[in-house]
């Protein structure tokens, strides 16, 4: 006969088991664990560390370069200059007689004045020519006389200055006169070539000066005459 925890055990019954062993199981308790609480405030921050701070690394290569940015806006322009110090000064003639209108019915040979020679580099240049001319005092003539005076550059007609004089009636003597002029002309001269004035038949040159400027980098042309 077996012993268990379903049989009499005990005095006689022939197991010699201590009835403690046929007392129930003890159940074995699960213990779980509960949820985890919220975190806590984050603490103060600790003191700076007193570290020594390390030597700087080797500069890098340079990279490539990046492309060129589009061009600007162009700038407004600037003030024209002044003409600078001349080039060349012809110191030509000075009509300068004693008794002027004496010398006016006198005028012979003075149809051409040689300025002298070009020693300065070929090229364009701005000149002011300073000038004087007579009208002879002769006897009867036209009503009209028209004049011209060019300015050569060896044998190439550079540049002309054209005059007119005129009278009322149908007979009498032409009228003497001694007049100055002043022009500013930008023409081309040649190295090596002489510079000169003539003058048509109908009056006489009585002196001349001529200046030779760079030309300036600003050259305004005008409308001309508008009425």
């Amino acid at each position: 006969m077996s012993c268990g925890c379903g049989n009499n055990c005990g005095e006689g019954g022939g197991c010699n088991q201590s009835a403690s062993l046929c007392t129930p199981p003890v159940p074995i308790v699960t213990i779980v664990a509960g949820p985890v609480g919220p975190t806590g405030a984050t603490g103060p921050s600790g003191p700076a560390g007193f570290g020594v701070t390390g030597p700087t690394g080797a500069t890098g290569s340079q990279g490539i370069p990046g492309p060129i940015g589009s061009q600007g806006s162009q700038g407004v322009t600037g003030a024209a200059g002044s003409n600078g110090t001349p080039v060349a000064f012809f110191i030509g003639a000075v009509w300068n007689p004693d008794v002027a209108s004496d010398d006016l019915q006198v005028l012979q040979g003075s149809r051409v004045l040689d300025f002298g020679t070009v020693n300065f580099t070929s090229g364009d240049y701005l000149f002011s020519l300073k000038m004087q001319i007579g009208w002879n005092a002769g006897a009867v003539g036209p009503n009209g006389l028209d004049g011209s005076v060019t300015l050569n550059d060896g044998s190439t007609v550079r540049q002309t200055f054209k005059w007119g004089r005129t009278k009322t009636g149908e007979s009498g003597y032409q009228y003497g006169v001694a007049e100055g002029f002043d022009f500013w002309f930008v023409t081309t001269v040649t190295n090596g070539q002489n510079i000169r004035l003539a003058a048509s038949d109908q009056f006489y040159l009585l002196g001349a000066q001529l200046t030779a400027f760079p030309v300036p980098s600003n050259v305004i042309a005008g409308p001309g005459f508008i009425s």
